[in-house]
Formats: structure tokens, sequence, C-alpha cells
């Protein structure tokens, strides 16, 4: 006890044997302040004296100013008083604070549901809340340890993040408040992305403002859930959805909403609050991976989970809907009423009123109707319904979990509905918690029931005393019921008149009962009628109880055919009629399941002829000389298994199947196996065996290695069937993939640029490293003009085999070989050119890569020699020898023209030319054009002139003439002689 006013008694604490009380900062006024043999600590701050109460005799507890409670009190986290004053920072003791100053911290979440990695604003306002202001105020928030602060921001004094980190604080300095004023500071926060163990998790943020005179105190509450996995699609397309209810809400009548993932919480509509509320026909489906694009419910567990916040689903007629593969969990149902009695609450887990439900292979697990009072259904509550369950489970789930609360129906109630069951199973189911309970399993009040296939098991009317009726199944009303192949076992239910029904409790409803197995139902009857009910059993089992079967109040029970083994007593009737005919007494040898019968069961062969042609199982009835007692027909069971290994298997590669026929029945038998091997394995075909003396239990194996072929690549089917004379049969289909590792891809590695007549070398390589060889290469090289002399294309290496594929289309070389191949290849032409190689192994897979390169060719210069000056008639020779080609694209090819001039000769394709000079000056001209050994001749053509002139000679020499006389007969020359 913490600052608190013990006043006006004969002693104010009395602390018995075996008790301790523990109390700090108290203000005694009594006659004795503390008594009794129990332990008493008082702490260090106790005042004595009258706490001045300011009419105590007239009910007003307030304390007066001059009270010695005022502010003698210590912090004990409490920010208001009874009246929501606020408390100083040295509060008074007792529950009132006398006015003066005060400061008032409100404190709010954005958010109240939050997943990791989500971001929450938090809103403060500190205000000045008493008759005088506070000085000095700073407000201290400190954040959870799953969250950090991200951002502050404040409209009065300062703000700052103190820490940064998980669990990081923010400080903010408010200053003086005035009576009345208010400083508001708002905090961004960031929840961690680590997913916690244990979730959901309450996360609690805490602000505490301290002025000089006052202090207060606020914190908000946010909770962390589990990421959210939940998909939802309207029939399987986008949209998607991250609420079923939002998928739901989007759907139009008589769409399928898909499902998949696990959905968390619920939410309020309409004043209830659900997962999801249903008022349209629809499917919900689930079993899908998360990307839709499989379905299989046993791998893709789909779940609807309410968290403990509400139903988790509600569904409102008058419509159709079918939930399918769904998980249905954490259901609660208390405050939100449903029931026709009262203010009970219904259906935690599924909640349905006027409306036409299936559910198909829905598992209704952990769900509770009430936990504050009584309770109907704690997984499925029905009204003014139709409900149908396919192949459903419910269990674990608790009609009343209240103290003072009463239950009805711990797993399915229906009242005022249509009921229909096909091999579903109820169990572990509880009625009521500590009160009566009725139908632990279920509870149906007027309302039809068919029942196939269906076991009630281990359920229980009330968890802590017992008591009530109908530990299995309660049912009451006038409207009719039928149970075929049914079990109702192991159930529990006491009641302090002596009758329970601990497996049936029948309260005026007429109904049949064909081939029950009714067993070890503890705390009273198996089955028992009452207030004129009418049951007609057939075929039944009915042991280990203290009473098989009773009936009273004018009821009646015709039982004709009915194994009973282990009752203290087989009937009562008590003011009513039990008829019973065709008694078999004797040990029903039950398997270890407690309700499927072996070989030695007294219940073989001994039932009445009935018109139920199957049992619980779908075995036939009869299997042998009569109708077996009970749901369960002993049938010879026979399972047969193959697996390929490995799977999936390289093309190529060595498979081992290995079969396996296991005897899960209870008779022994001699098995005729037949394997049909698949294509593509070898050695194929069909092989035989005898399994012989397969007793209960047994296991034969056999193994057989096979090789798949080369290059194969899908699925290998085979199938392997057992035969046996006692007539069990089995049949299995392996798949096995078989793989061949064909080719991702191929690229070509090679120069961007090449010279036409330079041999250039491509290499062509293929990905992944481990692809199936031998692979063939087709290289497609492309040349853009005709070529000129040779094959032009070599490849190195084995084998190749080159061929045109037209004047200008190109060659194509092939060739087979390993992990990469080399190709070199001679273009004779100038221009852009395309490599392309095809690869292709026995996978089939075919991957291509082309590679551009561009071909150069400079041409030929021609060079016909300098010009000429010749006589007439002389010998002229050309001469080109000094043309050339920069590429050294050689032989060159000349080609002589003459344009000038009388004609000489020619065209002449030499590199020298001669001619003789014709006999009258003239100017000869010639023209010269050079071919390289490509055929790419000199664009420009090189001329030369020849000059011919005339046949006189002039010599011209220096002639010096000298004033002297001749000698007669003196000879000058070029000069005649002198006469």
């Amino acid at each position: 006890m913490t600052n608190t006013i013990l006043s006006g008694h004969d002693t104010g604490i009395n602390v018995s044997f075996g008790s301790t009380a523990t109390l700090t900062a108290t203000l005694w006024n009594n006659a004795t302040d503390w008594g009794g043999v129990g332990a008493i600590f008082t702490g260090t701050i106790n005042i004595w004296g009258d706490p001045s109460f300011l009419d105590p005799d007239g009910g007003d507890y307030h304390i007066a100013f001059s009270s010695p409670a005022r502010d003698q009190g210590v912090d004990a986290g409490v920010s208001t008083d009874i009246d929501g004053e606020p408390r100083d920072a040295n509060p008074d003791l007792g529950a009132d604070e006398v006015g003066g100053w005060g400061l008032q911290v409100v404190k709010a979440a954005s958010a109240t549901d939050l997943y990791p990695g989500d971001a929450v604003t938090y809103t403060i306002a500190v205000a000045s809340a008493g008759t005088s202001g506070v000085t000095n105020v700073v407000l201290t928030d400190t954040l959870p340890t799953l969250q950090r602060p991200l951002a502050v921001s404040y409209d009065r004094g300062t703000c700052s993040i103190a820490d940064a980190g998980y669990g990081g604080v923010v400080v903010c300095i408010i200053g003086d408040l005035d009576v009345g004023q208010a400083g508001r500071i708002t905090i961004t926060a960031q929840v961690t992305t680590t997913v916690p163990l244990t979730l959901p998790q309450t996360m609690r943020n805490i602000a505490y403002a301290l002025g000089d005179q006052a202090q207060g105190t606020a914190y908000a509450d946010t909770v962390l859930h589990a990421p959210l996995d939940c998909h939802a699609r309207v029939n399987g397309t986008l949209p998607e959805y991250t609420t079923v209810q939002a998928a739901v809400d989007a759907a139009e009548a008589g769409d399928e909403v898909w499902i998949a993932g696990t959905c968390v919480g619920a939410f309020g509509r309409g004043g209830l609050f659900q997962q999801v509320a249903l008022d349209k026909s629809l499917t919900l489906r689930g079993g899908y991976s998360t990307d839709f694009s499989a379905w299989d419910p046993d791998v893709h567990v789909t779940t609807l989970d309410a968290n403990g916040q509400g139903r988790v689903v509600y569904v409102e007629g008058p419509i159709a809907v079918t939930l399918e593969a769904l998980h249905l969990t954490g259901g609660d149902a208390t405050g939100l009423g449903g029931a026709s009695i009262g203010f009970a609450d219904a259906g935690g887990g599924l909640f349905a009123v006027g409306a036409t439900v299936t559910l198909s292979r829905v598992h209704v697990t952990g769900n509770v109707a009430s936990t504050s009072f009584d309770g109907f259904g704690g997984g499925v509550y029905v009204t003014t319904a139709t409900l149908t369950l396919v192949e459903a489970t419910l269990s674990g789930n608790a009609a009343s979990l209240a103290v003072l609360g009463l239950g009805y129906g711990g797993g399915l109630a229906g009242e005022f509905s249509t009921v229909r069951l096909e091999g579903s199973r109820l169990e572990e189911n509880v009625a009521a918690g500590t009160l009566p309970g009725s139908g632990g399993g279920a509870y149906l009040y007027e309302s039809d029931l068919e029942a196939r296939a269906t076991l009630w098991l281990s359920n229980i009317v009330s968890a802590d005393f017992d008591w009530g009726q109908g530990g299995g199944l309660y049912l009451a009303g006038s409207r009719p019921f039928t149970l075929t192949n049914c079990v109702v076992a192991d159930n529990r239910a006491y009641d302090a008149t002596g009758e329970s029904g601990s497996g049936l409790w029948i309260d005026g409803a007429p109904g049949v009962l064909l081939h029950p197995t009714i067993a070890r139902n503890r705390g009273g009857e198996g089955i028992m009628a009452t207030y004129t009910a009418t049951v007609a059993i057939t075929n039944a089992i009915v042991v280990s109880h203290s009473i098989g079967i009773k009936a009273m109040e004018g009821s009646t029970v015709i039982v004709n055919g009915v194994l009973w083994h282990d009752n203290v007593s087989d009937t009562i009737a008590i003011t009513a009629t039990v008829q019973v005919g065709n008694v078999i007494t004797g040990s029903p040898a039950f398997a270890p399941d407690g309700y499927h019968i072996t070989p030695a069961s007294q219940a073989r062969d001994n039932g009445i002829v009935s018109p139920v042609v199957d049992d619980l199982d779908g075995d036939p009835r009869p299997a042998y000389a009569g109708y077996d007692l009970g749901a369960d027909e002993l049938f010879p069971h026979l399972s047969v298994t193959k697996r390929g290994t490995p799977d999936p298997v390289e093309a190529g590669a060595a498979l081992t199947y290995t079969i396996r026929l296991t005897n899960t029945g209870y008779i022994t038998f001699t098995a005729l196996v037949t394997d049909i091997l698949p294509a593509h394995v070898a050695p194929g075909g069909v092989l035989t065996w005898t399994a012989e003396v397969l007793a209960p239990d047994g296991v034969w194996t056999q193994t057989v290695a096979v090789t798949v072929d080369v290059g194969y690549s899908g699925i290998l089917t085979n199938v392997v069937l057992a035969t046996t004379e006692e007539g069990a049969t089995g049949v299995y289909v392996a798949t096995t993939t078989a793989f061949c590792i064909g080719l991702d891809e191929v690229g070509i590695a090679g120069p961007p640029t090449t010279t036409a007549g330079i041999p250039v070398t491509f290499i062509a390589t293929i990905s992944p490293p481990d692809a199936v060889q031998p692979i063939t290469y087709t290289w497609r090289v492309s040349e853009a003009a005709r070529r000129r002399g040779g094959e032009g294309a070599r490849r190195r290496g084995s084998e190749a085999a080159g061929r045109r594929i037209g004047a200008s289309a190109g060659w194509v070389i092939t060739h087979t070989g390993g992990l990469s191949d080399t190709l070199v290849f001679t273009w004779n032409v100038a221009g852009p050119q395309v490599v392309t190689v095809t690869a292709v192994n026995e996978c089939g897979i075919v991957v291509s890569d082309t590679h551009s390169i561009t071909v150069t060719n400079e041409p030929p210069v021609a060079d016909a020699g300098p010009d000429q000056s010749v006589i007439v008639g002389a010998e002229v020779m050309l001469d080109g020898s000094g043309s050339y080609d920069p590429d050294g694209h050689l032989p060159l090819t000349y080609g002589w023209a003459q344009i000038g001039g009388p004609t000489v000769g020619g065209p002449w394709s030499t590199a020298i030319v001669t001619f003789t000079a014709p006999d009258i000056p003239t100017v000869l001209t010639f023209t010269l054009v050079v071919t390289d050994a490509y055929g790419l001749a000199d664009p420009t053509p090189d001329t030369v002139a020849i000059t011919v002139e005339g046949g006189e000679r002039y010599i011209y020499v220096p002639l010096v003439l000298r004033n002297v006389a001749p000698w007669r007969g003196e000879h000058i020359p070029g000069r005649g002689r002198s006469p």
C-alpha cells in the first residue's frame, strides 16, 4: 500500500497468520494502527494525526489545505486523484490531492496495432492544470525497447533526441506554464524490424513531466504483432489485398476470395469485431502459396487468426458462404453477444445467422465464445442457418471460460438450424470452465442433424467440476437426427443427479444411430435418452461405461444389434422403454486408435443386415460373411508407395525405384505386385513379384535400378499395383522429374574490325559448364559481295563442313564438339559483316549469338610513270611497276588504255608495255588502272603522256669569230670547204 490514509478504525490494518503487508508513506489515526500475527512493514514515512477530512460524516473525504497528509507522499506513478485532478511533484497521501500546482500529461499513439518496421506517431500535451502556474517544466519521454525515435516537433520551448537508439529518450525543455497553458510535442518513432520470439507483445511509452512545483505522468501502450503475411485476391487476380476483409469488400456476390499466408487481427464493423464479416455469397479458399502459383492445403497452410480481438468470421444471411482449406483460430466473442439466451456470447471462430454455410477441410481450433459470461459454440455457432462440415476439424475450443459462465457446445452450437457433418472431427473441446456445461463437443437445440463418419473424441462438458450433460454431443428439442458410422469415444461428463450422458445426451429428439461406436465415455451413460426421446440404434458397439444406455421420462430406445462389453450396466430404463435384440458380448478388440476393430473383435460379422453400404473409412459393407458392428468394417488395407531417387534425376543417370508395401489392416495376406516402368528408362516394361505372408504392420520392399535415356527431359510416371487374395488392393503412381542440362547461352568472342584477306578467329563459349555434351555448332557467316578465288573459310578443329548459301548470302559451317568452338574466317570483301552461331545439345534447347564485324579494304594506287618525249619511230616503254596496294593484296592486275593520239596498240594488262612511236610528231596519252587481288580497283586511274617529235636534229654550238684569214685548204667543221 502506497500513500495511504488509515483513519477512524479500531485497528487500522490487521495481518493474519502467514500474510504480509507492506506500507509506504502512511497517515495513521486509529485506536490501534496495526495488529495480527502476520508480518507488517510500515516503511520510513509514517505520520500520525487527524487527516482533516472536509465532511467525513457527510461522506466527503477530501482533505483540507491544513491536512498533515499534504505533500507527504512518494511518486507512485499515479498522475491524477479521485477527481481527475493532477497530482504535483510531492503528492498528498490518500485519494484526494489538495488543489494548487498541477501538471496534466496526456499522451496518445497514432496506432495501437503495430508490425515490424512500422512508424508510429505519439502526440503529447503537457498542461498546467492546477490553480497556480508551474515553472521550469521538463518533459522526458522514454520509448519502449522495441522502438527508436526518428523525429520530434514542438510548439513551446525546445526538444531534442537525447538517445536515438531503441528504447531511446526525447527531452523537451518546455519552461514556465501559467495556469491553462500547455505545450504540445509530436514524436515519430520506428518499430524494430527484428521480429521478437514472443508475439504479440505490448510496448509502453512513458512520458514524465517535472516542474518546480508539480509533476505528471502518462503512458501509451501499443502492441507489436507478427509480420503481416496475409495475401488475398478476388478470383485469383490482381490487385492483391493485405486483409481478407478488403478482398471481401472488393468482391461481387458469387466470387471467390483466394487467401494465402497468416492473417492476424480483428476489425470493427457495425459495433462487432471480427477478422472478416460476410454479407454476400462468396467462397473463401485458402491453401495457396503466397504468389498464388500453387494450391496444396497440406503444404500451404492458410490461417485466419483473430488474435483474441474478436470473432474470426461473422456471416449474416440470407447468403450462401463456403470456407475451404482454412485454419480459424484466436477467435474470442466475449462481449459480442449473439446467442438466443440472455446476454450470452456466441461463436468464437465462426458465427452465422440466417445463412447457408459450408466448411470444407477447415480447422477450427483455439477459439472461445466468452471469457466473462455464458457462451455458445466456442468454435462454431449457427442460428436459423444451414451448416455443412466436410472433412472439418473442431478442436481445442471452449464455449465459456468465465468463472461464473455456463457453456453450451465447446466445439459447435446450433439453434433452430440444420446441421450436416461428413467425415469431420470434434475433439478436445470444452463446454464450460467451472460451471455446468452442455455438449462438450456439440450442442444442438431444435436443430436437424445428419452426421456421417464423424468422430466426437475427448470432449469435456466442464473442465473443473465435470458437471453437466452430453460429454460428446447434446441434442435437445423435437427435430430429428441421424448418425451413421459415427464414433463417440473418451468424452467426459458428470452430473450431480447421476444422469450425465457422458457420450450422448438426447433430450426429446427423435433419431437414428446406424453403426455407432460408443466407447469409454466417462462419468455416466454412454447414451442418455430423456423427455420422450425416441431413438433407434442398429449394429452398435457400446463398451466401457457405468451404464451403456439409459432411458428416462417416457423415452423409448430400440436397439437391434449391439456388442456389449465392460459396462457396469448395459441398460437402465426408468419410466421409459429400452428394447434390445441381437446381442453380442465380448471384446471389441479395438486397434490402438480405440475405434477401428481387429480380426479378434467380437463385432466381426455379427451385425444384422443394414442399409449402410460402407463404413467410416469408405470401405464397403459387408466385407466378409456379415455386417460388422460399430462404425468400422474390418477390411484388409494395403498401403503401396513407390519412390524414385534421386528426384529430380539427370538424363543419362541412374535412377533407383523403391517399392514399399505396408499391411495397414488387421489381416495377414499375400500380395502380387506389378510394376509398370515408365518410358524413357532402361530397362523398361513390366515387372512382377509376390510378397508372401504379409502380416499386420508388416512391410515388404523391392528396389529397381534403371537408367534414364540420354537427352530426355520430362516426367517419368511409374505405376505400381498390388492385389491380394484377401481382397486388399493398392495402387501408387510415382512421378519423377528427369532433367537434361541444356544450354543457357552461347557467346561469341571476336574482334570488332578486320581487313579483307586477313584470317579472323571467333570463339563460341557455352554455359552452363555442366551442359550435356556433345554440342552441335552451326556458324553462319555473311558475305556482302561475290568473292574471288579460294574457299575463304577455315575452321580449326575437327570435322568442319562449309557450304555456300548464296552468291551474297554467305557461308554455313557446322561441327559437333565440346563446350567451346573456334572458327577462323577470311573475308574477301569490305563492309559490315555478321557472324551467327547456333548451338544445341541432346536436350533440344537451342541458343544463339550474333557478332558484328567491319571488314576494311584500301584500294590500290596506280602509277603509270613519268611523262616521256621520244622521236618518231622510237621504241617506247610504259612502266606501271610503281603501282602498289596499301593492304598488300597482291598480285595487282594492270589495265592500260590509250586515250589520246594515233592508236599504237593496247589495251595491255601487264605492268610494262612497249610499242613503237608513230613516224609523225604527236602526243600519245595513256591511263593505267590497277586492281588488287580481291578485285578492288583504283578509283583514280593514273595518266601518262608520250610526246613524239620529228626526225631532224639540230646541234647548237657556240661560235667564236676570230679576225684572221683562214689557210687555204683549212676545213672548218659544220661548214663547207672554201672555194
